[in-house]
């Protein structure tokens, strides 16, 4: 009796990144071939088994990228993989220009999307079930006669299978007797919620002898949960993306899903030791993209654990467990103090504590409960922020003689960029600055604490510059 059948989890399940394909189809992302390599290099830093490339031949860039990836990609634990589709209605697959590319891409995975739904086989392709059941076998077939690992995408499978669940099984039984290594199963529309995913998933794994694998996307807000169901019920592969961008409203988030497999689970998902890169992973892949970071992300967010409230501060004093699911080092996050009109005398505590402040009688009576008083003249005709949090620092180095920040005087307190990350930026008076000079954005990724410049185009100012406050 397998793991699946006597109700238990899988002890390990690949993690298939597409965000270099399907991540890209999000509006507003634009990736240069630089960009895509420096994002595999990133996936393979953290040590998801499986990287999508690509569609080689769909556009220049992709071949371009596939070419450079050969002698460029210096890959140590992930697998890097080549998309494309079946043959063409009524084609021959020995002269199918898609089976072709796939082949002179040189990769030794790669992974095929079909119709698994008689709608769209009918009335997409307009073409009968055994075709589009020949499609998917004599594509499988082909393919693994030229020695490749070969994964079959069942496109629309969940709805698909709702509608017509014989003709889904045909397919996906072809798929399977030409030699298919998984079965991808995809949610194509996003539409499905974990209840059916994980009846779905169950009938396919009782009915084939096959791997099989689950592609979702978001679009009813279920994309994690319903990769968790999948797994639940038998499923061993899971495609996604970094921080979850995709097509609408994107794909199913891969950080999350690592993240729960990992530590609520128990499943196995990437090499020991390489959970602690989820956090700095996900922050570098949307600087590449060009988006900031979700600060609410779940696990890697610089909200994730933070913590606000003074009751949670205190008892987090005493008990680090008291407001936090899991520890955030594990995967590579930090616990953040905000100091704001709710906080108490623990947080100021703490946070003197961070910054390495001994504080004595007469500054602590200063700094015991400032931070009412802190926040009230900043939260007028001003955005949304923690002023208090902000300004926290400056006024607690400055009762301290010895500190050498005493010598700057903070400005109006300025909160953190929108979608900023865990580096909080506070703006200071210095020594005035021509206005031919440069802005510099100067951020910090911890706990990593690799710190990026980088210069914005040339502004007048009056003196004003930014600085990194320390793990805020």
């Amino acid at each position: 009796m397998s793991a699946t059948e006597s109700g238990a989890l899988p002890e390990t399940v690949e993690i298939y990144d597409t965000t270099l394909r399907d991540g890209a189809q999000l509006e507003g992302i634009s990736l240069t071939v630089d960009d895509k390599l420096r994002i595999a290099e990133q996936l393979d830093r953290l040590g998801v088994h499986y990287i999508e490339g690509g569609w080689p031949g769909a556009n220049p860039k992709d071949v371009e990228f596939f070419q450079r990836a050969a002698t460029e990609l210096d890959l140590e634990h992930s697998k890097l993989v080549a998309f494309g589709s079946t043959r063409r209605v009524g084609g021959d697959v020995e002269d199918d220009v898609t089976l072709g590319n796939l082949l002179d891409a040189g990769t030794d995975v790669v992974c095929i999307v079909g119709k698994c739904s008689a709608y769209h086989v009918t009335e997409a392709l307009r073409t009968g079930k055994d075709e589009g059941v020949a499609m998917v076998a004599d594509s499988v077939r082909f393919l693994k006669s030229h020695g490749r690992t070969v994964f079959f995408d069942a496109e629309h499978f969940f709805d698909g299978y709702a509608d017509d669940p014989e003709f889904s099984l045909r397919v996906l039984t072809g798929a399977a007797e030409a030699g298919a290594d998984c079965l991808v199963l995809c949610d194509t529309n996003g539409g499905s919620l974990p209840s059916r995913i994980e009846s779905m998933v169950r009938d396919v794994v009782a009915a084939v002898d096959c791997a099989v694998g689950v592609h979702l996307h978001n679009d009813t807000g279920c994309g994690v949960a319903n990769a968790l169901a999948g797994v639940a019920a038998g499923a061993t592969h899971v495609q996604g993306t970094i921080n979850g961008y995709g097509e609408r409203v994107g794909n199913c988030d891969l950080v999350p899903i690592i993240a729960n497999l990992t530590l609520k689970m128990g499943v196995e998902t990437l090499p020991e030791g390489h959970l602690a890169e989820l956090t700095p992973v996900a922050h570098h892949v949307a600087e590449l993209v060009n988006f900031a970071a979700d600060p609410q992300q779940p696990y890697v967010g610089a909200t994730a654990f933070a913590h606000k409230a003074g009751l949670h501060t205190s008892a987090i004093a005493r008990r680090r467990d008291a407001y936090e699911h899991v520890a955030p080092e594990l995967v590579g996050n930090g616990t953040r103090f905000l100091v704001s009109e709710m906080s108490g005398r623990s947080t100021i505590e703490l946070k003197a504590t961070q910054l390495g402040i001994e504080l004595d009688a007469k500054p602590w009576a200063r700094s015991s409960r400032p931070s009412r008083s802190w926040s009230t003249p900043a939260t007028t005709s001003k955005p949304p922020m923690h002023p208090s949090n902000c300004s926290c620092e400056p006024r607690l180095v400055g009762n301290t003689a010895t500190s050498s920040w005493s010598r700057f005087q903070s400005t109006s307190a300025i909160g953190p960029a929108a979608g900023a990350g865990p580096g909080t930026r506070w703006r200071w008076r210095s020594r005035p600055k021509p206005p031919s000079r440069s802005w510099s954005r100067v951020s910090v990724s911890w706990p990593s604490a690799r710190a990026m410049v980088r210069s914005t185009p040339s502004t007048p100012h009056s003196g004003l510059r930014w600085l990194v406050g320390i793990r805020n």
